[in-house]
């Protein structure tokens, strides 16, 4: 051997180490992948993670052409914490799975739509395999990739590349100016070309940067189009027609990104890609040409992005199915009426679950933290649930298709000018035109009018139920007020949860029971939580008075209370007086 071939045995074998190490790397974060994919299924996420802006801008940009009778508004969704909700079933590994994760959950659907999305969630709870490849070929779109892509799928036009005409006619610049190079001086033309083309190929890349990682994300979604389409070919191949379907015209997609956003690695061959782009500004003609088949072709690349994610939708439902421990397919009626066994909120980590037939308005009473709050929003989440996923945390759910709304967590806006009860009574108007559509609604209402006082808030609260009643909808009302049951009780049915008070303080088994309530708790939880025996005290014979001769005691003139032995730290005005 030559001492120059002996020198490259060393360059050789680094070279082949590097090599083996790439491979191998690259091989553990597949396992490691792999693995947490095939992990995560079934499960509660480890990390759940709230819906980013981009999630959010894909709904409310897809809003726009919904029937307003089939969404979940926004006061309804953050009333239920939907984005709980959400975070909890969400197991998707991309940004577009999460986006129409998050629609569909806003998005009531129809009797096909279910169907559509219960064969696939059959198809991929009969084939393990083919769902972790399916999930695996997804994952490679990541879900923080793209965070620009909603605004651009709708309206393509704000990338659209500025001079486009300029670049096409400047391409030929150095071509033409070619055969100046054997004139002497005027092969001046060709190195004028040159730079002048380099310096536009680098100020419009300037200017479209921001825009690069998204059209790369789009072009990533038509490569997943592609592998899924193969994968799905022998099992659905309804879904890989319709995936090659809406791929065909989206081809120029692909070829616009390539030279603009590769990343430079500095060696010989990418420094001569991006000099031959920069003199001939051919990747800037391929950009926009792309960017026009997007705005041409919107319909396709919607429809794309909404079977991609439909699909990876039907994972995260099947996922979220499995990892509850009581689950049902929900049963559709004509009839206005919910019928539940065994239901149960999905957020709880230890449930009580609750059975009940509702086939009128009903009124829910009961003390503080009895559970009427959080069984009425079981109800609304479970009948949301079985609207868009047809999967519902309950033995079994019959329900009829209908709007959900309602007014619950309603707070004072400092903003706008509007006090909690103003804003509350915004609240009640939303529902009540809601109900007044004509449209089967489902009305959820906690604690009605309490921002106010109490004759005028169980006045007004009898008013708007009675309305209420006379619509085409089904209401539950959770309130503290027992006089409603009395004053609706011919058109109001009654339940109730309560509890029991003893030496250990005030306990909750959280069943619900037929009837109004007769009990209260009130009292019993400031001893529980370390009031004073002579507030606790004072306030049971007030309300011992009131039941006997309905009215308040009025508080006697000149009274003195040593408020001092109550809370020595904090001395009133009569310990101060005393002591002058």
């Amino acid at each position: 051997m030559t001492p120059e071939t002996n020198a490259l045995i060393p360059v050789g074998i680094a070279a082949l180490c590097f090599l083996l190490a790439f491979l191998y790397g690259r091989h553990r974060r597949a396992l490691a992948l792999r693995r947490r994919v095939a992990e995560s299924f079934g499960q509660m996420p480890a990390e759940p993670e709230r819906p980013r802006a981009m999630t959010r801008e894909f709904w409310e940009l897809l809003r726009a052409g919904e029937p307003a009778g089939q969404c979940i508004d926004d006061a309804t969704w953050n009333d239920l914490d939907m984005d709980d909700v959400f975070a909890r079933i969400d197991i998707c590994q991309s940004a577009v799975g999460r986006a129409c994760l998050y629609a569909a959950l806003h998005r009531l659907s129809t009797g096909p739509d279910l169907a559509r999305r219960a064969r696939l969630c059959g198809l991929f709870a009969a084939r393990p395999a083919l769902r972790l490849n399916v999930q695996l070929c997804l994952a490679r779109l990541g879900r923080k990739r793209g965070q620009e892509f909603a605004g651009f799928l709708f309206d393509p036009s704000p990338m659209r590349l500025p001079l486009a005409g300029l670049y096409r006619i400047c391409m030929f610049l150095p071509f033409l100016a070619l055969p100046s190079l054997f004139f002497g001086p005027w092969a001046l033309c060709f190195l004028a070309a040159c730079v002048l083309n380099t310096a536009l190929y680098y100020h419009a890349k300037d200017k479209i940067r921001a825009h690069l990682d998204t059209l790369g994300y789009f072009s990533m979604l038509l490569s997943a189009a592609k592998r899924l389409s193969r994968l799905v070919q022998t099992d659905a191949p309804q879904l890989s027609d319709a995936l090659n379907d809406a791929a065909r015209p989206l081809k120029a997609v692909s070829g616009g990104v390539g030279a603009l956003a590769r990343p430079s690695t500095g060696e010989l061959n990418d420094m001569l890609f991006e000099l031959m782009g920069a003199l001939t500004l051919a990747p800037l003609l391929y950009y926009d040409r792309a960017v026009r088949v997007m705005q041409r072709e919107h319909a396709a690349l919607l429809r794309l992005c909404m079977l991609l994610g439909e699909t990876e939708l039907a994972i995260a439902a099947l996922s979220f199915r499995e990892s509850l421990p009581l689950r049902c397919t929900p049963e559709f009626t004509s009839e206005m009426a919910l019928v539940c066994d065994e239901l149960y909120h999905p957020l709880l980590e230890t449930p009580v679950a609750n059975s009940a037939v509702f086939r009128r308005h009903t009124l829910f009473t009961g003390s503080n933290a009895s559970g009427k709050s959080t069984f009425i929003k079981a109800l609304a989440v479970n009948a949301i649930l079985a609207q868009t996923l047809g999967v519902c945390a309950a033995r079994a759910f019959t329900l009829p298709r209908a709007l959900v709304v309602s007014s619950m967590a309603v707070s004072d806006n400092l903003c706008a000018g509007d006090s909690y009860f103003v804003a509350e009574l915004k609240s009640l108007r939303r529902l009540l035109a809601c109900a007044q559509t004509g449209t089967p609604c489902l009305c959820f209402i906690d604690e009605i009018l309490k921002g106010t006082n109490t004759v005028e808030r169980i006045a007004a609260s009898a008013a708007v139920l009675r309305h209420l009643a006379g619509c085409r909808c089904l209401c539950f009302v959770a309130t503290h007020d027992r006089e409603l049951t009395e004053m609706l009780a011919g058109l109001y049915e009654n339940r109730h949860f309560s509890e029991q008070v003893g030496p250990e303080g005030v306990t909750f088994d959280y069943l619900l029971r037929e009837g109004p309530a007769h009990t209260r708790n009130a009292i019993a939880l400031l001893a529980q939580l370390g009031f004073p025996a002579k507030v606790t005290q004072a306030a049971e014979d007030a309300a011992r008075a009131f039941e006997a001769e309905g009215r308040w005691p009025a508080e006697r003139s000149g009274r003195k209370d040593n408020c001092g032995t109550c809370f020595p730290e904090t001395p009133c005005s009569w310990d101060k007086a005393a002591k002058k």
